[in-house]
């Protein structure tokens, strides 16, 4: 599932507007997928199924989740997915000495009832599991009446730096002989120079 199970709350409520608007950011060694290269607007059902596609789920899933999270009467209910894979490499003395990799993963739901707001979050994404996070949800937030999910569709979003080469195409082998020569120069530049550290860091988040 995660390497890192620590999702905060916080983190989701800060980013639950962004909602189903499909954002990629770019930057993984691995785990990410390829943005669009052509640099036009994302739209359309077959790019909401590619994002579907990276947590398994689908439309009618994601639907009645929030139809489960608007049962007790919410007024308003989103669905916020995320994966983010961070990536770091260091090098010192000459070699490589620290790699790490780390994985967050999941999905919070909010509802939303005049001034009160229900939150849940799992990081097992099955339908069962969704519909119980949303059922909680719910009851943090209820009140009498039902509201029923209305249709998602991808926003349009402008692609202002499209992505030549995506960070999962280049893997750690590739990374590793960037920072020694990088080294080696450093140490070319000006003998001087006794001791240097180089860190490559990069991540991609999806959501």
């Amino acid at each position: 599932m995660s390497a890192n199970k620590n999702i905060s709350r916080r983190r989701f409520l800060k980013n639950t507007a962004t909602g189903l608007a499909g954002t990629a950011l770019a930057g993984s060694m691995a785990g990410c997928k390829p943005e669009n290269k052509s640099g036009s607007d994302i739209a359309g059902g077959d790019q909401l199924r590619d994002y579907y596609s990276i947590f398994g789920v689908d439309n009618d899933v994601t639907q009645r989740t929030m139809s489960e999270g608007l049962s007790y009467g919410g007024d308003f209910c989103d669905v916020f997915f995320q994966r983010r894979v961070e990536n770091r490499v260091g090098l010192e003395d000459n070699k490589v000495n620290s790699v790490s990799n780390n994985t967050d993963f999941g999905v919070g739901i909010r509802v939303l009832k005049g001034d009160r707001t229900g939150y849940s979050f799992t990081e097992e994404i099955t339908p069962e599991a969704m519909k119980q996070a949303a059922r909680t949800a719910a009851n943090i937030a209820s009140s009498t009446g039902k509201h029923e999910p209305v249709e998602l569709k991808l926003h349009k979003c402008k692609s202002y730096y499209p992505i030549e080469t995506a960070w999962c195409e280049f893997g750690i082998d590739k990374n590793i002989p960037q920072l020694q020569k990088l080294n080696d120069r450093i140490f070319k530049l000006d003998s001087r120079v006794v001791k240097c550290q180089i860190g490559f860091w990069n991540d991609t988040t999806e959501i």
